[in-house]
């Protein structure tokens, strides 16, 4: 580096570029790294590495310093032994001397001298050398700089920065001075480097596009078009391997080969690069195509004139997904780097489709029956909403079916409940084959399935279904070996939109289900049509409420408490507060028998702050009195959610209880939550700032997004019972089970599976990472004093004694 100033023997200060410029403008810029005036009389020192030595002693001569070599054999020696070259020439071009280290370019002096300096340069460069010329024409006194190829002996070419000159009215040089010093390597590092960084914003670009949930066809086509613009390639193809077969399918492509997109498929074989790619099972690099002996090019390579190709295996966490094939019409090169970069490019692109692929079975478990494989209650009610828009347009009667199988409990208790899925599986399949086209059936729930019909002319034609469904159960069914008759009852509705304004589908299917019982009433394996003899039914539903509402003043609701338990310890670390009824007459009821009554009425917000205040008072029993270190859980219905007094009941109990607020947990279902996001995510952070915990029931079920998800305040996601039924028997279960454990994992939330009811099942979720466990097989829920806090033997006999830790890092 240059010091700013040096000092002259007068003290005045000398600009070293000034100095460099009388000493031939940049002949030592790259060997004399500092330049200084001695304190003695105008001795000018070049400092090179840890050598010094006199370059020239300055003079003043009016006003300004003169350079004066010490002695020629000590300036050619400088010179000479520069690292970098040196010429100078004519005003033609024509080269009038060079320093001895135009060697390092293959050239003795003698030779170099023969021809003019442009002769050397690369003519794409040729132009930009010129301007440099002319403008150090323009502007004599500054040294000009640009980089340009530069010819070598082996005719290869270097890189090299020229920084020129112009000297023609110094007498001692007489000439323009052109400085050249190799910068090969630094150039090769910087395309490197820029090289690496298109690569890493490549790869990147497809991360953001797969986080903004881009579509597969989306994802595809940007990882060829990624790869295509880095490697500088006339087309790349992905082609996924069809499973099952021996064959790949060009799934996306940028250039030429978009245009047989979904139509191109290839043999796995050494018939086409890719399809030998996918046999080998490695990558392939072909440099050209007519001295190719592992393979032959396919058909498709040859129409589009395809010399060289790089090729290699998409591979993501589900195995080999196809083949990336990037091919180039003239021949190229292809480097490691260059593998290593499509193989990410590929497997990220694999990994991102996988991705999507557990959220679109997410999705569609969410909305689908995991045991039927039918739409489920979500879905079913989203199209009955739908029905009822079009139909209040065309006023056209819409019509709903409540099908219940009659006794299907003793199947369960008799045969066990494998046998009860199976017999539910060839139900719904049954009941789908007397469907209309475009008619919906779903599974409502446990043994309940609902029939959505359209473009009725009367109330025959609903009348016509039911009796197909009732003929289509006449049949025994086959389960597991065992002859099973089945009937089922079944309610009717119908209703006219666009004469009705006010009817909602909740209203709908609330008088299908009271047809339904109606049906049951009158003697199970029969259908009813909703009248208004049913709505007495809604008068014995008032009854209940003010039972209900009395019975809240006297005192008659119990708490019974079903323990949570630890999959790592078999400790007892939660437990789950349960609302009975202890009803006067009718003996414990069990919260179905009122809780829809009271989230109808403003009696859901005595009962909940009843249920949280008692729960409070218990968590301070047994957390800050006894020590145990366990959290408390209570439900939530969606009518506590509107309800803007929530927050002031759950502060009230907290309060009143004089407990921490972390030892207490509020649960809703994931129906509840998806009702309105919006506002349930509103609610949902706001109890979040009172410190309680917040745990989502029943997940699977619901509509959920996983977009709102990862943004809900949620510390545990309790997986519904449905998946734990068969997540130690039915793949796809235990698949969902895997996906929504690993889903909680990544979001930071603590994965619960409720419902275990066998070992199998406590197993399964062992293995499969879940965190806690509820349920029969661990214990049935019992009042407070009965609960018993000792590690559950189910479990510890398959876990390591460690203990547990309290309940504050269940929010970790």
């Amino acid at each position: 580096m240059l010091n700013n100033f040096g000092l002259a023997a007068d003290g005045s200060p000398v600009n070293p570029r000034a100095l460099l410029a009388m000493m031939l403008g940049a002949l030592l810029t790259s060997s004399v790294t500092a330049v200084v005036v001695s304190p003695l009389h105008g001795l000018l020192l070049g400092l090179s590495g840890l050598s010094l030595a006199v370059i020239a002693w300055l003079y003043p001569d009016d006003g300004r310093y003169v350079l004066r070599g010490t002695d020629d054999e000590r300036y050619r020696s400088l010179v000479e032994n520069a690292d970098d070259v040196v010429s100078v020439h004519d005003d033609n071009g024509a080269t009038t001397w060079v320093s001895a280290s135009v060697s390092q370019f293959g050239y003795s002096p003698s030779e170099y001298v023969r021809r003019p300096i442009a002769d050397y340069i690369h003519p794409d460069d040729r132009a930009a050398y010129e301007r440099l010329l002319a403008a150090v024409a323009d502007t004599p006194a500054l040294v000009h700089r640009a980089e340009v190829r530069f010819l070598v002996r082996d005719r290869s070419w270097r890189w090299v920065a020229i920084a020129v000159s112009d000297h023609r009215n110094d007498p001692a040089i007489a000439g323009i001075v052109v400085h050249q010093c190799d910068v090969t390597e630094r150039r090769l590092d910087a395309e490197i480097a820029s090289s690496r960084v298109a690569r890493q914003t490549g790869v990147a670009q497809l991360g953001r596009l797969a986080l903004e949930g881009a579509d597969p066809t989306r994802l595809a086509t940007a990882a060829t078009a990624i790869i295509a613009r880095t490697l500088g390639v006339d087309t790349c193809e992905l082609y996924r391997a069809i499973e099952g077969t021996d064959t790949l399918l060009l799934e996306a492509a940028t250039g030429p080969s978009a245009d047989f997109v979904d139509h191109l498929v290839l043999d796995v074989g050494p018939s086409s690069q890719a399809g030998f790619t996918a046999l080998l099972g490695d990558a392939i690099t072909c440099h050209d195509v007519s001295s190719e002996s592992r393979f032959a090019p396919s058909l498709h390579a040859q129409n589009l004139g395809i010399r060289s190709g790089l090729s290699t295996v998409v591979t993501g966490q589900m195995g080999r997904y196809g083949v990336m094939v990037a091919q180039s019409r003239t021949v190229q090169t292809f480097t490691a780097e260059d593998t290593s970069f499509m193989q990410s490019v590929g497997n990220a692109l694999a990994l991102a489709l996988e991705r999507r692929t557990v959220e679109e079975e997410a999705r569609h478990a969410a909305l689908h029956d995991a045991l039927t494989g039918l739409p489920n209650r979500v879905l079913f009610v989203d199209h009955l909403r739908h029905e009822l828009e079009v139909a209040r347009r065309s006023s056209a009667p819409v019509g709903v079916l409540f099908v219940d199988l009659d006794h299907f409990k003793v199947v369960n208790d008799s045969l066990g409940h494998g046998a009860g899925d199976a017999l539910l599986r060839s139900v719904a399949a049954r009941i789908t084959t007397t469907m209309r086209p475009g008619d919906l059936v779903a599974r409502f729930g446990g043994d309940e399935f609902t029939i959505l019909c359209g473009r009725l002319t009367d109330n025959s034609d609903l009348e016509k279904i039911a009796e197909r469904v009732r003929a289509s159960l006449e049949a025994p069914f086959d389960v597991e070996g065992n002859q099973v008759r089945m009937t089922a009852s079944i309610g009717i509705t119908s209703v006219d939109p666009a004469t009705d304004a006010s009817i909602t589908a909740d209203a709908i299917l609330r008088d299908a289900d009271a047809a339904m019982y109606q049906a049951k009433d009158a003697g199970r394996a029969r259908h009813a049509m909703f009248d208004d003899s049913m709505r007495l039914q809604a008068m014995n539903r008032l009854q209940v409420e003010a039972e209900l509402r009395a019975g809240i003043d006297r005192g008659e609701l119990r708490l019974s408490y079903q323990p949570i338990v630890s999959m790592r310890t078999g400790h007892v670390v939660a437990v789950e507060a349960l609302c009975r009824w202890q009803h006067p007459t009718r003996g414990l009821l069990e919260p179905a028998d009122f809780i829809p009554i009271a989230e109808e009425t403003d009696l859901i917000t005595r009962l909940s702050k009843w249920v949280l205040g008692s729960a409070a008072r218990q968590a301070r029993v047994w957390n800050r009195d006894e020590g145990r270190g366990v959290l408390v859980t209570a439900n939530l219905s969606a009518r506590n959610l509107e309800r803007g007094s929530l927050l002031d009941t759950v502060a009230e109990a907290v309060d009143a209880a004089a407990i921490d607020p972390r030892w207490l947990c509020l649960e809703m279902t994931e129906t509840t939550v998806m009702r309105d996001v919006g506002a349930s995510m509103d609610m949902l952070w706001k109890l979040r700032e009172t410190g309680v915990c917040v745990a989502i029931d029943d997940f699977g079920t619901g509509y959920s997004s996983l977009a709102y998800l990862k943004r809900l305040p949620v510390d545990i996601l309790k997986i519904d019972r449905s998946f734990i039924d068969g997540v130690a028997t039915r793949r796809d279960d235990r698949a969902i089970v895997e996906a929504i454990v690993r889903l909680a994992h990544t979001l930071g939330i603590v994965a619960l599976g409720e419902g275990v009811e066998d070992t199998s099942q406590l197993l399964a979720l062992r293995e499969l990472g879940c965190d806690l466990a509820q349920g029969f097989h661990l214990s049935m829920p019992r009042p407070a004093e009965a609960i018993d806090f000792r590690p559950l033997a189910a479990v510890a006999s398959m876990t390591d004694p460690v203990p547990d830790p309290m309940h504050p890092t269940v929010r970790t």
